[in-house]
Parts: structure tokens; C-alpha cells; sequence
């Protein structure tokens, strides 16, 4: 079979839909359920089981999952021991990013300035951390704290720091610093950031109250739309690196507890060899980011 028609099969099999696996590789839907009854024709066998428009892989097509994504894990290793024989560092990297902070952007430049020709494929998944580790990932990189899995590896790569941001009109704008607890009499905008209201929620449960969150924005707009429509009240929390961006408009001020923080990892399973490019970007992480 082509090795290009796993790929796909693969992609159907993540993605649970002919039409989003198509669209993933720029290619129209009827090809692509052509090419699904193609390989269910050389098994002799369906390999999913069909459900409206969307598909569910049955136990055969598990079995053929399984050993597609082992095939072509060999065959990208082996490609890129070849190069790496010849004296190039080539290759692609697949990761899972689900918390865009700000200090990832500048890891993936530093990187990419040292080995230009290996790919770093991003991508942002919708689905929860626990959905995240079922997907076909080299690495993933995440907000903790990390979900215990025991076939995985994790490094602490930065920490970050909650701050809040509020209008001037706020009766907390004049303070240096606030508590946690001062918070409980307030209504929090928090951004839409996978693992973020988990961390706020138990952190402000542990001090006793339950947060006030009447708001979870995608962007600054949001942000600013909340904050500003109740100046008196709302309280928008965040990241420390991203709330420092709002020091000209707002006013910005830190969490005097120090354990209140969000913790960036990197994440990989270590049941199976890691490939020479995946390899070299992990070590890349940990040996200059890692703490």
C-alpha cells in the first residue's frame, strides 16, 4: 500500500470524519472516501463503523491503526538516520501545543535559527489535555499540573506567574501587590487557555471561596469588553508575561502568592524511541529551558 494512503488513514481515524481528514490534506472528500474504500477493499473488511457523518474505527481498523502509525514511524526515523548519515539535520516534529504562552513563539525561533531544515509542525487541538495524549503527537507541550500517566516524561520548561489587570477606576488599582483572597469579592475575565480555569478554580478552592468567573475570552478585545463594561468590578487575571502587555492602558498588579502560577511542560511518551529530529528538539528544550 502507498505509504501516503496510511497517512490518510491515520488522519480519518484521528480526525473521526472523511470531510475534516480531506480538508487537514487539501484534497476533495469524495478522493478521499475513495481512497477509505480502497484500503477497506484490499483488508477485505470495513475498518470503521459509520454514524451520520461521522465515522468511529472498529476493532480491524484499530489493528491497521496501530501498525500504520508503527510503519511509518520507522520509515520517517529511518529517513532521517539517512540524513543524519550524510551529515544533515532534517526532518519534522509534530507537536501538540495546548498553551500558546508567550516564551514558546521564542523557543521554536531559537531552534529553527540552529536547524532550519526540521519542520516544526504546530498544532493547536481543540480537545481537553486528557483527548490530547490519544492524539499522534512526537511532543506535546503543556499547562500544568500534568495528568499522571506513567508511559510519559515530562520537563518543567517555565513558570508563570498570575497577575491581575483592571481599570484605574478599581478600588485595587492603587495596591502594589493583591492576595488571592482579596479576589473572592470580585468578578474574573480569564482567557480561554486549556488547563487555565482548572488551575484558578483549585487554587482559589484550596483558599476556601469559589471564583467568580463570568468571563472567559479568546482575545484582548474580549478582555477589554468585559473589563471596561463593570471598571468598579471586573478583574481580568492572566499570565504574567501577556498581563505585563497591558501596563500603558491598565492597571497591573501581582499575585502576592507565589504558588499561584501555571507551569509550561514538555511532554513525550517514553515507550517508544524518540526520532533523530524529535530528539534533537527535545533535548534542545530541556537542556536550555529546562528547569
Amino acid at each position: 500500500m502507498d505509504t501516503q494512503y496510511l497517512k490518510y488513514f491515520i488522519d480519518i481515524a484521528r480526525m473521526n470524519n472523511i470531510s475534516k481528514a480531506a480538508d487537514a490534506n487539501h484534497i476533495a472528500q469524495p478522493a478521499m472516501s475513495r481512497i477509505l474504500r480502497n484500503i477497506e477493499e484490499e483488508y477485505g473488511t470495513q475498518l470503521f463503523e459509520r454514524k451520520g457523518r461521522s465515522i468511529f474505527i472498529n476493532q480491524c481498523g484499530g489493528i491497521l491503526y496501530s501498525a500504520a502509525k508503527e510503519c511509518l514511524q520507522i520509515l520517517e526515523s529511518a529517513g532521517e538516520e539517512i540524513n543524519l548519515y550524510k551529515g544533515k539535520h532534517k526532518g519534522t516534529v509534530r507537536i501538540g501545543l495546548h498553551t500558546p504562552t508567550i516564551q514558546i513563539p521564542v523557543i521554536f525561533e531559537q531552534f529553527n535559527a540552529i536547524y532550519p531544515d526540521i519542520t516544526l509542525d504546530i498544532q493547536k487541538p481543540s480537545f481537553s489535555i486528557e483527548g490530547l495524549y490519544d492524539q499522534n503527537y512526537d511532543l506535546m507541550i503543556l499547562m500544568g499540573p500534568l495528568l499522571k500517566k506513567n508511559n510519559y516524561d515530562s520537563v518543567l520548561l517555565g513558570t508563570n506567574q498570575m497577575m491581575i489587570v483592571l481599570s484605574d477606576k478599581h478600588p485595587l488599582s492603587p495596591r502594589k501587590s493583591v492576595s488571592v483572597l482579596e479576589l473572592a469579592d470580585y468578578p474574573l475575565t480569564i482567557p480561554i487557555l486549556p488547563g487555565f480555569r482548572d488551575i484558578v478554580h483549585s487554587y482559589c478552592l484550596q483558599k476556601n471561596f469559589i471564583p467568580q468567573i463570568i468571563g472567559l475570552c479568546e482575545n484582548r478585545m474580549e478582555h477589554k469588553i468585559l473589563i471596561d463594561s463593570d471598571p468598579e468590578r471586573r478583574v481580568g487575571l492572566m499570565l504574567d508575561a501577556y498581563a505585563k502587555t497591558w501596563s500603558n492602558e491598565y492597571s497591573v498588579i501581582p499575585v502576592e502568592e507565589k504558588d499561584f502560577k501555571a507551569n509550561i511542560y514538555i511532554t513525550w511518551n517514553n515507550q517508544s524511541p524518540l526520532r533523530p529530529a524529535v530528539e534533537m528538539f527535545r533535548d534542545f528544550c530541556v537542556e536550555n529551558y529546562g528547569m
